[in-house]
């Protein structure tokens, strides 16, 4: 685990204008998002749809930011890292919008102190699922380049890519978001009680 760890700091840390882009891009949601969105309609619409599904919290927690970790992994396919930076954007959208429903009735630094302790899990899982989904779209362009120039076996490359991402999202995503699950339904919640009323 360790390895995949330095193997994806390592590639974040050779690619600086890769980096750049992406914060440039998150500070640009970021901004159009506090500026722009009307986020009090669709929020609340959102947590009523999912509530009606899940049979508790915890299930609503962990299968929502499961989907998102996977499907930030998965849009890894789009070649040119074109898929990440939609993945990236959507999320700090969603999260944005979040805020700023949650900033109509609840000051910024009691959001701040309530989200921390489940956040450092979910935040953490969510930038790994970025890394991931680089990882991936770079082996597969690295894949399809080594069959177009010097025909290597294609599906062999493509397939060590795929088992390398399942293998890093399971051990580096899922116990994070289980993780972030757990404080969020205990910690989060004791804190939000106490804090809020």
């Amino acid at each position: 685990m360790r390895r995949i760890y330095r193997g994806v700091w390592q590639y974040f840390k050779s690619n600086k204008k890769l980096c750049a882009l992406v914060i440039l891009l998150v500070a640009e949601v970021i901004v159009y998002s506090i500026i722009n969105i009307e986020a009090s309609d669709w929020y609340e619409g959102y947590v009523a749809e999912a509530r009606n599904v899940y049979p508790n919290d915890f299930a609503l927690i962990f299968v929502e930011n499961t989907k998102t970790s996977l499907l930030t992994v998965a849009v890894g396919i789009v070649p040119f890292f074109l898929g990440c930076i939609m993945a990236v954007t959507q999320t700090v959208f969603g999260l944005a919008a979040s805020f700023k429903y949650l900033m109509i009735e609840v000051p910024l630094t009691k959001i701040i102190v309530c989200i921390a302790p489940h956040g450092v899990f979910e935040i953490t899982a969510m930038v790994l699922a970025v890394c991931i989904s680089v990882i991936l779209c770079k082996d597969l362009m690295k894949a399809v380049h080594g069959f177009a120039m010097h025909r290597e076996n294609l599906f062999r490359g493509l397939g060590l890519a795929v088992v390398a991402t399942v293998r890093a999202w399971l051990l580096v995503c899922a116990p994070l978001l289980l993780a972030g699950a757990v404080v969020e339904v205990t910690v989060s919640t004791w804190i939000a009680n106490v804090i809020m009323f």
